[in-house]
């Protein structure tokens, strides 16, 4: 669990100290990130979080995620259920290389996180944020049939 967000989101003034602590309180007591913390208590929604993000970490901004479109090639790289269950989704191939893939995550701060992609992906990433929804409803209406058709079994 990481409260980097929470310090990110103080040192950038927009996040009190007492509303910080706040947060933090709330998000220990139910075992959740700072992230999910900031969303269920109503202090930001997802469009100003992740515009708060991309600006202070300088990284690019992804509006309309649904518009993208999927890389089969990529999304074969992380498995629908990592990509569901870590909110993140791989975008592109960055330059003319293949190992670095440009992906949206919704909590970029998440460090642990996107270790574990990175190693599941077996490739560098660089960051791109987006809203939470709209990752998980591009992820759903993205990703191929054939790679959900495994984890949708599993469900039941």
């Amino acid at each position: 669990m990481t409260t980097k967000i929470l310090e990110i989101l103080r040192s950038e003034g927009a996040l009190s100290d007492s509303t910080g602590r706040l947060v933090y309180n709330y998000m220990k007591r139910w075992n959740i990130s700072g992230y999910t913390a900031l969303l269920d208590t109503h202090i930001f929604n997802e469009a100003y979080l992740a515009d708060i993000l991309a600006r202070t970490l300088r990284i690019v901004r992804i509006y309309n995620v649904l518009s993208i479109g999927t890389n089969s090639e990529i999304c074969a790289l992380l498995p629908y259920k990592e990509a569901i269950s870590r909110c993140c989704m791989p975008i592109n191939w960055v330059g003319n290389g293949k190992d670095t893939v440009e992906i949206l995550f919704c909590d970029p701060t998440d460090d642990t996180n996107i270790e574990e992609v990175k190693k599941i992906m077996d490739c560098n990433l660089s960051l791109a944020v987006a809203e939470r929804s709209e990752i998980i409803d591009a992820i759903n209406n993205g990703y191929p049939i054939e790679f959900q058709i495994p984890e949708i079994g599993e469900q039941w």
